[in-house]
Order: C-alpha cells, then sequence, then structure tokens
C-alpha cells in the first residue's frame, strides 16, 4: 500500500513537471525535445506500474513520437526501447497483434543496432507472447535467442569487468612507478644536500685551521721580530 502511493506521488511531480515542460516545448530544440521525451517515457512507466494501462499506453506513443520526430537527435535504441514498451502494454491490455507487432519492430531496430539490452527486452517480450498463446514452437524460438543474448550479454558484462580491473591494475603500476620515481628523486637531492654540506663543513675546518695556523705564524712573526728589536737595542747599549 506504501509503495502504491509512492507511486501515485511521482506520478502527480511527473505531471505537473510534463504540464510545465508542454509550456516551453519547442520542437526545433533537441533538448526539450529529449526532456519531453524523458518525461512521458517515465509517466508510462509509473502508469503501467499503477494498472493504468491506458495511460501508459498514451505515454509511451508520446514519446516514440518525440523521439521520431528527430530521429537525428536521438539514438535508435530509444526507438526500441519505446516500441518494446507499447508492446508490453498491449500486451497486459489483451491486445496480443498489436503487442506482437510493436516488440517485432523493437526487436528488428536493436537488432540493426547490435543493441543487446534492447534485443533482449523485445525478445523477452514476444517470447512471453508466444507462451501465452500456446504456440510452443515460436516460444521456444524466442527462448532460444533469449539465452543466446543473455550469453552475449554476460560475455561483455565479463569483458567490462576485465577490462575495468585492466586498467585499475594499470593506474595502480603508474601510481606505484610514480612513487618510486619520486623516492629515487628524493633520496638523490637528500644525498646531494648531504654532500654538499659535508664539502661545506670540510671548507669550514680547512678555513678555520687556515686562519689558525695564520694567526700561529703572525704572532711567531711579531715575536722574532720583537726579540730582534730587543737584542739589537742591547747591542747599541754602552757598556
Amino acid at each position: 500500500m506504501a509503495l502504491l502511493r509512492n507511486f501515485e506521488k511521482a506520478a502527480a511531480y511527473l505531471d505537473l513537471a510534463n504540464d510545465i515542460q508542454r509550456k516551453t516545448f519547442d520542437a526545433n530544440d533537441a533538448v526539450s525535445l529529449n526532456r519531453a521525451d524523458f518525461l512521458e517515457s517515465r509517466m508510462g512507466i509509473l502508469d503501467e506500474k499503477l494498472g493504468k494501462y491506458e495511460d501508459a499506453l498514451g505515454h509511451f506513443q508520446a514519446s516514440l513520437k518525440y523521439i521520431e520526430q528527430y530521429k537525428s537527435k536521438f539514438t535508435k535504441n530509444h526507438q526500441s526501447d519505446r516500441h518494446t514498451d507499447i508492446g508490453r502494454v498491449e500486451l497486459l491490455m489483451g491486445n496480443d497483434a498489436n503487442a506482437i507487432r510493436s516488440c517485432k519492430e523493437g526487436y528488428g531496430i536493436a537488432l540493426q543496432q547490435e543493441y543487446l539490452l534492447g534485443q533482449q527486452t523485445s525478445c523477452n517480450c514476444l517470447y512471453t507472447i508466444y507462451k501465452g498463446q500456446g504456440k510452443k514452437a515460436k516460444a521456444f524460438d524466442y527462448f532460444e535467442k533469449l539465452g543466446l543474448i543473455n550469453e552475449r550479454i554476460n560475455v561483455e558484462e565479463t569483458k567490462k569487468q576485465l577490462q575495468n580491473a585492466a586498467f585499475a591494475n594499470q593506474m595502480q603500476a603508474d601510481s606505484l612507478a610514480k612513487a618510486e620515481e619520486f623516492r629515487l628523486v628524493t633520496e638523490t637531492y637528500e644525498e646531494e644536500m648531504r654532500q654538499e654540506e659535508k664539502a661545506r663543513n670540510i671548507g669550514f675546518g680547512i678555513g678555520g685551521l687556515v686562519l689558525l695556523l695564520a694567526g700561529s705564524l703572525y704572532s711567531r712573526l711579531r715575536y722574532v721580530r720583537k726579540a730582534k728589536a730587543n737584542l739589537q737595542i742591547e747591542k747599541d747599549r754602552p757598556l
């Protein structure tokens, strides 16, 4: 019951948003067309869940018209999805012939586009219809197709996971390489700084020693000069 109330509340908000977009709609604007398609398709999904199949069908059909109005501005995938949505609702309304026609349309477009998810939903729709009609051969045919499509989807998903894992590993390897490069650069810099510090300390030591020796030599020289002067004075002194 709570879920139903949530759907009804969401439908009310979408109705309000759709009223606003209709007032600002521009058939020559791709963004406006895309917004209209989005709102109509979402309203169709909600009405389908609420059991309002006539309303859902109207929304899906309106969405398809927006898509087809400017085909170059929408992907074919959207067309496939919307035909299948229409077929699914037609089936719920008991209109098997219309449902088959719409789902086949969606399936055909999905095949042309190699759109696996579109093939999956439309193929499942056709399988459900023929199974419900008791047409076992046709039902089995789409059942087999559905199995192959599911396998391809699983393979594609596995490929994506492997690619993502490989990308993550490469990123990690690059990060480790960068960290090692930074460590080597840092160590080299620190070693250069240590050598420079050592050279400065040696220079200071040598400089201090030179000053000390110079001071000693100067003091010695003064002492010698003074001694010579005193000796000369003693020599010159009268006896």
